[in-house]
């Protein structure tokens, strides 16, 4: 009997109580401190050195071509991203590579094939991301205002000042998105 008068007093006492007006808001806590830098992102745009091609003789084909290992070339640079490339002559033409031979991408691959021995032509090529695209058509993805199929008809001298691409060596940009 003790026990449930003890029951229904507190249950009084709770349906009793009732929830007050809420209380005035408080102040603005101190800005915390800034994090690390975190690791480069996928919004970056990388670039090989310029390396001499050395073409062998296809024995399939009467062709000649080459296989570049080209580890920036992914999964998902292959699925959503585009690679640029582009031969150099070293007397200051620099032409893209894709109007002169064929170029195969594949899994940390560049292959090429050609009519033509380009051997001793300097070759680079350009990977962008495709996590920093707007969309998935190659007509409507825009990469700092322009559309893949534009970067891809565009001169090595314009794709180099829009990414900020050093003459030499090999390394990584950041690039902004619209």
């Amino acid at each position: 009997m003790v026990s449930f008068a003890v029951v229904l007093l507190g249950g009084l006492v709770m349906t009793g109580c009732k929830k007050g007006d809420t209380g005035a808001t408080g102040a603005t806590g101190a800005t915390g401190a800034t994090g690390a830098t975190g690791p480069a992102g996928t919004d970056s745009v990388q670039y090989s050195t310029w390396a001499a091609l050395a073409m062998d003789s296809s024995t399939t084909y009467q062709d000649w071509e080459q296989t570049i290992t080209a580890s920036a070339i992914t999964q998902s640079i292959l699925d959503n991203g585009v690679v640029l490339t582009y031969l150099n002559d070293g007397q200051g033409d620099i032409v893209n590579a894709d109007g002169y031979m064929s170029v195969v991408f594949s899994l940390n691959t560049i292959s090429l094939f050609s009519q033509v021995n380009w051997t001793g032509y300097n070759f680079r090529y350009v990977v962008i991301p495709g996590a920093i695209a707007t969309s998935s058509s190659s007509s409507t993805q825009t990469i700092n205002g322009y559309t893949v199929d534009q970067l891809k008809k565009m001169s090595y001298a314009n794709v180099s000042k829009l990414f900020a691409i050093p003459g030499t060596g090999a390394g990584k940009q950041k690039i902004t998105t619209n």
